[in-house]
């Protein structure tokens, strides 16, 4: 795994040298590192006064990459494919439908917010960002797992013989097959 330099890991992926399991562990680290990062973000700006919410950042990797792994399971049970690059396609969909939510669940917070006044006490809270975080991270994973549920079950050699060279060997025995 290359952690600093790019130039050796852009060789190696278009020689296809990285398999689904070796691209798993790259996108589990970047997901790692960006949830680490966004829970740090709440430092800023500095001397706010506000601080790391350690349990909620704990929580986020958790169902970050416990999520991550059943969702690469689930994509196993398929084909085993194109993990990463599903993900990234379901996670448009499902970003703009929790956006949606969020939305909605704004709307309410400021008509709440406008009639008790007081109630700021308590979203201003570090047990308010637990709840919405966990929340929200465990959602993204629910709905990214039905996602990778809803490929549809039956013959892959269609997704195969477009997936590499690996299966090029099996497309040469069809083909021989039939002449």
């Amino acid at each position: 795994m290359y952690i600093w330099t790019t130039k050796k890991l852009a060789i190696d992926l278009k020689r296809r040298r990285l398999d689904e399991v070796e691209k798993l562990k790259y996108y589990i680290a970047y997901m790692t590192l960006l949830t680490i990062a966004f829970g740090l973000g709440t430092l800023m700006p500095v001397g706010t006064g506000r601080g790391v919410n350690i349990p909620t950042l704990i929580m986020a990797l958790i169902i970050n990459i416990g999520g991550i792994i059943i969702c690469f399971n689930t994509n196993k049970e398929y084909d085993g494919l194109d993990f990463i690059e599903r993900s990234i396609l379901f996670g448009l969909p499902i970003m703009i439908r929790i956006s949606v939510i969020l939305l909605v669940i704004d709307v309410v917070l400021v008509i709440l917010i406008n009639r008790y006044p007081n109630i700021t006490i308590y979203l201003d809270s570090p047990f308010f960002d637990y709840i919405v975080t966990v929340s929200l991270v465990t959602l993204y994973y629910l709905f990214l797992w039905k996602a990778f549920k809803n490929l549809p079950i039956g013959d892959n050699r269609i997704v195969k013989q477009l997936s590499g060279k690996r299966f090029k060997k099996e497309k040469e025995k069809r083909d021989n097959i039939k002449n």
